[in-house]
């Protein structure tokens, strides 16, 4: 690091007692950094120390954001998101105030933040965290409670929590705010999402949670809501609650369900920790699509409630609102949740064949490491599938370069063609025909 980064950081960091120890801990971490990262060209560059004294630095800088190209499939594992974070979060206490505070007030953030407290003075900050992935979120902790503030364009999350709220579903403050940029400061809900609950084997009432999912996921192709994989599900007591709704009323949203579900990451993915047990697969599958259809049966009888929520909260007229004429093709429709079990099963037909190329790819690294470095197709996937109960998300954008890399490399043995066919007819062979 040059020594005008040092006098920048001096400049801004003005509460830390041992400033070269930042300057190591930048360095450090953009080398690890670094090795997680891809070739050139690929679209996803590693950081440099400028890309992170900058962030440091500059108040108008609020986001330190993964540096990938966007909209052509390039995804990042929870290694490239823990690395990112971890730019701040390793700084001292007060060196994380001293960046964020000037970001907050520049913004107007603090003027939000009053106001999300019901408070008409200042609301001095106590700690802040960044728990974002792929760009940065805050944790504020003050005297009046934790607060997480997330840039966000539209008001979404704030109307999903109003609807959760009205149909008795547990649900938390959500405010939407527009200023300098637009803002969305929520509740903190803790640590743990579904997928480290997933991971880590944590799961102690399967029966509850299948039934949550399934409502979820009929609430969720209702009102077009995407990006509904497990990381976007806080796990708090006994209850999961969703979280970064503010995708909603997505033109093509089914057509998006059946991508999320191939790629093992939307509610009935859960299923897919039953497939060894025959049993116990059909059984929470039959569970799963009970309580879908019931939570949908509810939606339509409350079709007025809700199409009357979406055009207040939205300051639209009824009649001539896109929000109200999305949701009502679906819910006047009756034959939607069948047309989305169809799409269902062939996500997860696919998801199942995925599951077996994932689990031979994890084989291969674990004999030959350096296969990586030969494919980054392959460290992609393997990187973006660790510590997930995912299953190669979007193949079908890159599949001829994934193929290519397994044939290369020898990675698909016979038995693995026998494996996904049996998984795959596992899913054909539930009755997806019992609707009731």
């Amino acid at each position: 690091m040059t020594s005008n980064q040092v006098i920048r950081l001096q400049h801004v960091i003005t509460g830390a007692s041992n400033l070269d120890q930042i300057v190591d801990d930048v360095a450090r971490t953009v080398a690890l950094f670094r090795a997680q990262a891809f070739p050139s060209g690929f679209g996803f560059d590693a950081f440099e120390i400028d890309d992170v004294i900058n962030y440091f630095c500059s108040e108008d800088h609020y986001n330190l954001s993964l540096r990938k190209v966007r909209g052509q499939g390039v995804l990042y594992g929870t290694i490239h998101a823990s690395l990112r974070r971890q730019f701040f979060n390793d700084l001292p206490l007060q060196a994380r105030i001293d960046v964020v505070l000037p970001k907050l007030r520049h913004f107007n953030i603090d003027v939000h933040l009053r106001d999300f407290v019901g408070m008409r003075s200042r609301v001095p900050i106590l700690d802040v965290e960044d728990i974002g992935m792929g760009h940065s979120v805050y944790r504020l902790s003050t005297a009046h409670g934790e607060v997480v503030v997330k840039q966000e364009d539209v008001p979404n999350q704030q109307f999903y929590m109003e609807f959760q709220r009205a149909l008795g579903y547990p649900w938390f403050r959500s405010q939407h705010y527009v200023g300098k940029r637009t803002w969305e400061l929520t509740d903190y809900l803790g640590p743990t999402n579904l997928n480290d609950v997933l991971v880590n084997n944590g799961v102690s009432d399967w029966d509850g949670l299948i039934d949550q999912l399934a409502r979820h996921a009929a609430m969720g192709d209702v009102l077009g809501r995407e990006d509904r994989h497990f990381e976007n599900y806080v796990v708090r007591g006994n209850s999961i609650l969703p979280v970064d709704t503010s995708m909603l009323f997505g033109d093509g949203n089914e057509q998006w369900s059946e991508r999320y579900i191939a790629g093992g990451l939307y509610e009935i993915c859960v299923l897919s920790q039953f497939v060894e047990d025959e049993g116990l697969f059909s059984h929470y599958f039959s569970r799963f699509q009970f309580s879908y259809m019931a939570q949908c049966r509810m939606l339509t009888q409350s079709t007025n409630a809700i199409l009357r929520l979406i055009a207040e909260f939205f300051d639209e007229d009824r009649d001539l609102s896109y929000r109200c004429s999305y949701v009502r093709q679906r819910l006047e429709n009756k034959d939607y949740p069948i047309l989305q079990f169809h799409r269902y099963r062939s996500g997860m037909e696919e998801m199942m064949r995925r599951r077996v190329i994932r689990m031979a790819i994890q084989r291969m690294v674990l004999a030959e490491p350096e296969v990586l470095d030969r494919s980054p197709i392959l460290k992609m996937y393997y990187l973006a599938d660790q510590g997930r109960v995912s299953t190669l998300f979007l193949l079908e954008l890159h599949r001829q370069q994934v193929e290519d890399a397994l044939e290369t490399n020898g990675i698909i043995l016979v038995q693995d063609r026998v494996e996904m066919e049996s998984l795959a007819r596992r899913v054909t062979q539930l009755d997806w025909g019992k609707f009731s």
